[in-house]
């Protein structure tokens, strides 16, 4: 065992006092804040994700049927080329709405974002009237 130092002259340091600034003060809220956001994100990821799937599944079930209409034994191709030119503006307007509701999720996003600094800002000026 290793020897004890003698006790020190000195008096021990003050306990540190807990202000506005102290990362004990008014965590509760902004933790839950935080988690509330982190939510919303990862369902606005969900919501992506479920997005592309549909869009995949939608072209799989497109290129199915043309290969359906080309394996008859005379095969209309104007009839599927006609098709497919039908397509193409079905899918500009796609991806048109497609941008829209990215921009829509963005500002609802930097919305949520804007609530969150006001909460801290309310919360940091309740801690210092205290």
């Amino acid at each position: 065992m290793a020897a004890r130092s003698p006790h020190s002259p000195y008096p021990p340091p003050p306990a540190r006092q807990l202000g506005p600034r102290s990362p004990r003060v008014g965590r509760g809220a902004e933790v839950h804040a935080v988690r509330s956001e982190a939510s919303g994100f990862a369902g606005a990821a969900r919501e992506v994700v479920a997005d592309k799937s549909d869009k995949i599944w939608a072209d799989k079930e497109f290129v199915w049927s043309l290969w359906k209409r080309l394996q008859v034994t005379n095969p209309d191709l104007t009839q599927v080329v006609s098709l497919v030119v039908e397509r193409k503006p079905l899918e500009d307007v796609y991806h048109q709405n497609e941008e829209y509701t990215k921009k829509d999720k963005k500002l609802g996003l930097r919305k949520c974002e804007i609530q969150h600094m006001n909460n801290i800002k309310i919360f940091q000026g309740e801690d210092k009237r205290r």
